[in-house]
């Protein structure tokens, strides 16, 4: 497993790219959450299965997230403090604000999961309960501001960390600026997947899906593969949620030319990362 080797149809892109000599794409806002639960042998990631029929990254393991909504900037927040968050994503306070409430929209729209309050009294809340929300918060025939305020519900955003963001390499026609966040599973709620765009929903331990990526048998992208090698580390959900301090690392990967050998150039504790779990992975 090596974070910096390119997969053929990248290799190709990239080759294409430099051989037109255009300018690099202008990246668009993204966001995602990496949902946590502690499981029987350490943390556990809340991954979409992204479907085949999609334009890029078919059949790939993916957190939850997607493009910044404009809507997102009129949602209503219960906790959390804007300027804040602006600080720790290193922009402005209007943008940071659509960012932040986009995670949470993404986060419901493909898995269900509420970060907002008041939730239902009593019980678990499951999924299914909003499907039909859900279903037309994808199709953008409801705003996740009116969903919120039909149910007189607020965001919570204390339950949210920024870990990472990473920039989509130049070569690429679809590129984005995606701010990853920690949240844990919120008690009395379970994840489901509802999404068009995934063929399920899986939790995966860390290094299990570091040993898939190793094995072949999941294809597994760098940002994926880089914040598992990071939590990892983490015995629970709270330890890697109190490890979530500011300021957060901005990942941008560039590409390097050796003849006709192309390698994605990444900070060098991930690539120490990777080079330490391989030398343990076969005594596990």
């Amino acid at each position: 497993m090596d974070l910096r080797s390119l997969g053929e149809a990248a290799r190709r892109r990239a080759f294409e790219y430099l051989d037109a000599g255009l300018p690099a794409v202008e990246p668009r806002d993204s966001a995602a959450v990496v949902l946590l639960r502690d499981g029987e042998d350490g943390i556990e990631l809340c991954m979409l299965m992204r479907s085949h029929a999609m334009a890029t990254s078919g059949g790939v393991p993916v957190f939850p997230g997607g493009l910044i909504d404009p809507a997102d900037g009129e949602t209503r927040w219960l906790t959390g403090d804007p300027t804040e968050w602006a600080e720790a994503l290193g922009t402005d306070r209007d943008l940071a604000r659509a960012v932040v409430a986009g995670a949470v929209r993404e986060l419901f729209e493909e898995t269900g999961i509420l970060l907002a309050e008041p939730r239902p009294p009593g019980g678990t809340m499951v999924a299914r309960t909003w499907t039909a929300a859900r279903r037309d918060l994808e199709a953008h025939r409801l705003t996740f501001a009116d969903f919120l305020a039909a149910r007189s519900l607020g965001i919570r955003t204390d339950g949210l960390r920024l870990w990472s963001t990473w920039i989509t390499t130049e070569f690429e026609s679809r590129r984005y600026r995606n701010a990853f966040f920690l949240a844990a599973l919120p008690a009395g709620q379970e994840a489901e997947d509802g999404s068009t765009e995934s063929d399920g929903l899986r939790w995966f331990r860390c290094d299990d899906l570091l040993a898939g990526a190793a094995s072949g048998t999941l294809e597994v992208l760098p940002p994926q593969l880089s914040i598992a090698l990071e939590l990892r580390e983490h015995r629970a959900v709270a330890d890697a949620l109190a490890a979530a301090t500011a300021p957060r690392e901005v990942v941008l990967p560039e590409l390097r030319i050796a003849g006709d050998r192309l390698d994605l150039i990444l900070p060098q504790h991930l690539v120490d990362r990777a080079a330490a779990w391989r030398s343990d992975e076969p005594t596990r």
